[in-house]
């Protein structure tokens, strides 16, 4: 079902060897290494083994799930490591009835309803579409006899598996309904954004073992609740630690209760109030001792310790707001308070959309002029209004000192490749704007740019020298690319998400690069970006410190 390996296929390296060997004794495993280590090669490696390990899987199909940009990577990897492109069917996004066909036959053929061979050993498709009902010949199911209905995979590879930390989102669901012998999970940040995301894909691969969701939680997160946030920074700062903070908690809650008993003869169980804060992680050795036989995670540096560094210049580069940015600024930031709660902007906390609307627009307030002008008439309209948040549509403009800044860097290193992101269209614009205006070749990717091609040929326009800027959104340009032509990435602000931060970032330090990569980042001064700033290295110490064994909460 394969191709014989010839001389000049693609092979693993020796670390992505090291990976496959340890990994294919067990039927699911997670393969975290960071990025630019090559995960791709080391899922198609692990296939190969596990086809020769286990030959009663032989005439089993493999199906491969990635995001929608991944596909062409796969089908690259895949034909150059020696799979005939006659075995491999990769959904079109544009139009999926080819690839809905080869799925209903392989099932028929599964099922002896038909005695000609499937196409298909490798069926290549994406998240987009997976909990689609057209789709349900994946999964496992029950028909009206009682029979199953299904295809049988032998192995199913997840790309991009951090997608399915949402346990309850529906293409988490749709994967997990999917039936076969062998689970291989790919993530260079398989506890995405949060410590805890990690628990879905470990249910995934182990459902039995990691059954339950809050039993993981309470035995690896330190987390207060909002009524205890502020005793804890008490706490903390008078020199205890999470253990005997916790302690304390529980002799306050049963005095709670026992004064509750005596004043009303009820027993009532007294309960800290608020969402639940998570401050940092633990148990961590157990948590690797459970995940060591099936998980494995390097980083490039550890596998290559004569890659360059990657240096993140301190300090960040600061500058003032114009005037009338300030005073938007101000007057946004005020009314929000007043309507929200808190009397900083650390008193705001990301739970209600709301919040995260706030704290996106003030954002945008940081990083240029907005036109129309800020209208936040609407922010005194009453609770019930459902729309209050709504945010009206705005256009990003000059005068912005952070673009003043990103080009002052740009022509100040002459000739040199430069490439930057922001979270917003708007700001990439701008960029691309104010190169055109000095006459620097400029190529740039968002998300309104949707064709794949586009995307290659402004790629290979910056990687071959024929623009000396790139400019993208985090979420359009920060994964798959690779920017390594250039060893500067200037960010105008940040994700939330830490790992998005560093997908971005890896776009330049991968295991090609030549020089030391420098990242630079930009904030308004005295505004949220200080704020956020604060906020993404503590989740990132947090992540760092449940994935690596290190950090902050580690213990």
């Amino acid at each position: 079902m394969t191709a014989s390996v010839e001389e000049d296929l693609m092979r693993p390296l020796p670390d992505q060897v090291v990976a496959i060997d340890k990994l294919r004794k067990v039927k699911s495993r997670l393969v975290g290494d960071s990025m630019g280590v090559g995960k791709t090669v080391t899922g198609i490696g692990l296939d190969l083994a596990m086809r020769e390990d286990d030959p009663s899987v032989a005439d089993l199909p493999t199906l491969i799930v990635s995001e929608k940009i991944g596909i062409d990577v796969w089908v690259y990897h895949l034909r150059a490591m020696g799979i005939p492109e006659e075995d491999i069917v990769a959904i079109d996004p544009a139009d999926r009835a080819e690839f809905m066909a080869a799925l209903e036959h392989e099932k028929n053929y599964q099922a002896g309803r038909t005695e000609k061979p499937p196409r298909g050993v490798y069926y290549v498709m994406h998240y987009d579409i997976i909990m689609k009902p057209t789709m349900n010949v994946l999964w496992e199911r029950r028909t009206r006899t009682g029979k199953k209905h299904h295809i049988q995979w032998a192995h199913v590879i997840a790309d991009e598996v951090h997608l399915i930390k949402n346990r309850k989102a529906l293409k988490t669901l749709a994967l997990k309904k999917i039936n076969a012998f062998y689970k291989t999970g790919l993530s260079g940040t398989p506890a995405d954004d949060k410590p805890w995301d990690i628990w879905s894909i470990l249910h995934w691969l182990y459902p039995r073992k990691y059954r339950s969701y809050w039993t993981f939680y309470e035995k690896h997160v330190q987390w207060v609740a909002a009524s205890e946030y502020d005793d804890w920074l008490d706490w903390e700062a008078a020199g205890g630690d999470y253990d005997s903070f916790r302690a304390e908690q529980t002799r306050l809650l049963l005095e709670e209760e026992k004064k509750q008993f005596e004043k009303t003869g009820k027993r009532v169980k007294a309960r800290p109030s608020g969402f639940r804060q998570a401050i940092g992680v633990q148990n961590i050795p157990e948590f690797h001792r459970n995940i060591g036989p099936f998980y494995i995670r390097r980083t490039l540096l550890q596998i290559n310790p004569d890659m360059p560094p990657k240096i993140h210049v301190e300090p960040p580069i600061i500058v003032p707001m114009t005037p009338r940015q300030r005073k938007e600024y101000e007057r946004m930031r005020d009314k929000s308070i007043a309507l929200l709660g808190g009397d900083d902007d650390s008193a705001f906390q990301l739970l209600a959309p709301a919040t995260i609307a706030v704290w996106t627009r003030l954002q945008q307030m940081a990083l240029a002029t907005l036109i129309p002008e800020w209208d936040d008439s609407y922010l005194d309209a009453g609770e019930d209004d459902a729309d209050e948040f709504d945010m009206p549509k705005i256009v990003l403009a000059k005068p912005s000192p952070k673009l003043d800044a990103v080009m002052n860097l740009v022509t100040t290193h002459e000739d040199e490749p430069f490439v930057v992101f922001s979270q917003f269209r708007g700001m990439v614009d701008l960029v691309e704007e104010e190169c055109q205006r000095l006459k620097i070749s400029c190529v740039k990717i968002h998300g309104g740019v949707t064709s794949k091609d586009i995307r290659t040929q402004r790629v290979e326009q910056f990687q071959d020298g024929r623009a000396r800027v790139f400019v993208g959104t985090i979420g359009a340009a920060g994964k798959t690319i690779t920017l390594t032509r250039s060893h500067h990435a200037i960010f105008t602000d940040r994700s939330w998400n830490p790992s998005k931060n560093a997908q971005a970032e890896d776009r330049l330090w991968r295991r090609m690069q030549k020089n030391a990569v420098r990242v630079w980042q930009i904030q308004s001064a005295d505004s949220i970006d200080q704020v956020r700033f604060e906020k993404i290295r503590k989740k990132a110490e947090m992540i760092d410190a449940l994935l690596l064994n290190k950090g902050p909460g580690g213990k």
